[in-house]
């Protein structure tokens, strides 16, 4: 089924199944990764995992997903050429240049990063995406990641497919990579990544705190209703706030929070006017919560 909704392009009804998977198969989701065939999903029923087929993922195509594949299967690949003028001249009296090809392996993440430019057409936006949710993680954390993608398309010594001193730019952001901390982007950002790109919630923090949640949908058409997930054991509900509490303190997707203290109160159904109690259903209320700081969620630290 997955493999079927992924060929027809519907995001939306994968979202649901892999849901539907985790809910009531515990199977876990696990993101892709280089080196991996990610060219289709892959079951691992040993360990109860499913590993994710890369075009599922939002912007990600089916020829990003075989380019990765077939570019990580390499042991060594193409970085660039130069041309060097020699003293000899053709017929026509021009100067002839020596031509002498460079390749690399994938030692770093920069060389990586010259690998897909030079030998695919890959899009800015796929990579920033693939290094957000993991796909690299073999190269360090995510935060660490992004900062050296940053200074090799954006920097001074930043790197372009006909540039001719490669060499040198490609030694300076080897070294630019070696002298980063391993760092990683903070859990909010971590996740809104994840939600708006794969449909939803993957990273779990088992170090973290019980009560901390990522907001992933607000509806306040009939009451205030807020979709939570759990990022110390990655399990996703539903809790209600009262007005008067979400006057005061009003969420928004994208959010983490903490909730402080919380109730379960019967269900009930409203008929000809009528307040009926629902036999054996019950809702969650958030009475105290508070919303959590950037500084609060530093992946390092949890």
């Amino acid at each position: 089924m997955l493999k079927l909704y992924t060929e027809k392009g519907d995001k939306d009804k994968i979202v649901a199944i892999i849901n539907e998977m985790k809910r009531y198969k515990q199977i876990k989701l696990i993101p892709g990764q280089w080196k991996q065939d990610n060219r289709d999903w892959t079951v691992d029923k040993e360990n109860n995992t499913i590993s994710q087929s890369l075009s599922s993922i939002k912007f990600i195509s089916q020829q990003t997903a075989e380019s990765l594949y077939d570019l990580s299967q390499q042991k060594t690949f193409w970085i660039g050429t130069e041309y060097k003028k020699t003293k000899e001249k053709d017929s026509e009296g021009n100067f002839i240049y020596e031509e002498t090809s460079f390749t690399s392996s994938f030692n770093t993440f920069t060389d990586v990063l010259r690998a897909i430019q030079m030998n695919t057409g890959i899009k800015k936006n796929e990579i920033e995406i693939l290094i957000g949710i993991g796909y690299f993680k073999e190269y360090g954390g995510n935060g660490k990641l992004l900062s050296v993608f940053n200074e090799f398309t954006e920097g001074k010594n930043k790197l372009t497919k006909t540039i001719k001193s490669f060499n040198k730019r490609l030694d300076y952001l080897r070294d630019y990579e070696a002298s980063l901390p391993d760092a990683y982007i903070d859990i909010a950002q971590q996740l809104l990544i994840e939600n708006d790109n794969i449909g939803l919630c993957l990273s779990v923090f088992p170090k973290a705190p019980g009560r901390i949640y990522f907001v992933q949908e607000v509806d306040d058409k009939y009451g205030i209703k807020v979709k939570l997930y759990n990022i110390h054991n990655g399990n996703i509900g539903v809790i209600r706030i009262r007005k008067n509490t979400w006057a005061k303190i009003p969420l928004s997707v994208n959010q983490c929070i903490y909730i402080d203290d919380y109730s379960q109160e019967q269900r009930y159904s409203y008929k000809e006017g009528r307040r009926t109690p629902i036999n054996g259903e019950y809702d969650i209320w958030a009475n105290v919560y508070h919303i959590l700081k950037q500084e609060d969620l530093k992946i390092n630290e949890i």
